[in-house]
């Protein structure tokens, strides 16, 4: 939604955890970022989001930098 110029921090109001920010940029939206050390994987953040832009992917497919 963000690289198309649709402000939506759906995501981020759903998140308890504070695991979804979103980083300022110049000219657009701000865009989206999780912290996953900080995701604890409960699925709140999925139901708001409009466009179902969200996927869980389970902790052993993930790789954390």
């Amino acid at each position: 939604l963000t690289l198309q110029g649709v402000v939506c921090r759906s995501c981020g109001e759903a998140c308890d955890a504070g695991a979804i920010r979103f980083r300022p940029r110049i000219g657009g939206p701000a865009l989206p970022a999780l912290d996953p050390l900080a995701c604890n994987g409960c699925g709140a953040c999925l139901a708001p989001c409009p466009s179902r832009a969200l996927v869980r992917i389970p902790a052993e497919l993930r790789e954390i930098p």
